[in-house]
């Protein structure tokens, strides 16, 4: 065996990975969302110590806050409603809000979808189409043959896989390849 080449193999192997993880550092980098004026402002009564103040700071920090919602420029949202609101964007690509779409470090972001099969079809060259009862659409990405035919009713796992990519179940078989296509 040649020895010589090990070297700049090691490099060429290490560099798609290293380019990889700068990507994820990057889009970390852009995922953080600044908490809003009224927030702050909000926030800073609390360091006020005379009672006097601290009121006074409240109250025109919290008339600024319910103006901010009333102009629909700041949103109240709560845990429950952004895990929805990740779940029904699970799988789609979408660019990095830092709200819905959670990332790897976030100890809640959804990794995996359960749900029902509404209707399946099988494409012209084999692959299935699969409508979850949630209006998700996955397309089958492999060619792997299923062995068994999807139908309506039928339980899917979907999970998170490598590299972007996402893996279907069906009735706890062995899983597919798939992406999101609406």
């Amino acid at each position: 065996m040649n020895t010589k080449f090990l070297p700049m193999a090691a490099v060429l192997l290490a560099v798609p990975f290293g380019i990889n993880s700068a990507i994820a550092r990057d889009r970390a980098k852009t995922a953080t969302v600044e908490t809003p004026a009224p927030i702050t402002a909000l926030a800073k009564c609390r360091q006020l110590t005379d009672n006097a103040q601290r009121l006074s700071c409240y109250d025109l920090a919290v008339a600024e806050l319910s103006t901010a919602i009333a102009t629909k420029n700041v949103y109240v949202v709560d845990k429950t409603s952004v895990r929805k609101a990740q779940s029904s964007l699970f799988g789609l690509e979408l660019p990095s809000l830092g709200l819905f779409t959670g990332d790897a470090t976030d100890s809640n972001a959804v990794t995996q979808l359960d749900g029902v099969i509404a209707s399946a079809a099988q494409e012209s060259f084999g692959n299935w189409r699969v409508t979850l009862e949630d209006g998700s659409v996955w397309l089958q990405t492999d060619e792997v043959p299923l062995g068994v035919s999807l139908k309506a009713t039928n339980k899917v796992t979907v999970k998170r896989g490598l590299m972007g990519s996402y893996k279907m179940s069906v009735n706890g078989r062995p899983a597919f390849r798939v992406k999101r296509v609406a």
